[in-house]
């Protein structure tokens, strides 16, 4: 999991955390930390063994949402 969220979360071009993505005030936000990441997570474990997949697979399975462009 700490895997996804590295790979999701982190900006390597700028060496830090994207921004806006635990914004509490924009819950709606796409993909973003603290609201849609833990409910998605919560709906693919019924169908899914979450830690049986690698990041990559799990990232693919939390669609595009939580793909974010790299500026």
């Amino acid at each position: 999991m700490f895997e996804v969220l590295d790979k999701i979360y982190w900006n390597d071009n700028k060496s830090e955390a994207r921004k806006g993505i635990t914004n509490p005030r924009k819950r709606t936000r796409k993909g973003d930390l603290t609201n849609r990441f833990p409910r998605v997570i919560r709906q693919l474990e019924r169908a899914y063994d979450l830690q049986d997949l690698d990041a990559d697979q799990l990232i693919e399975l939390l669609g595009d949402e939580f793909v974010f462009s790299t500026r």
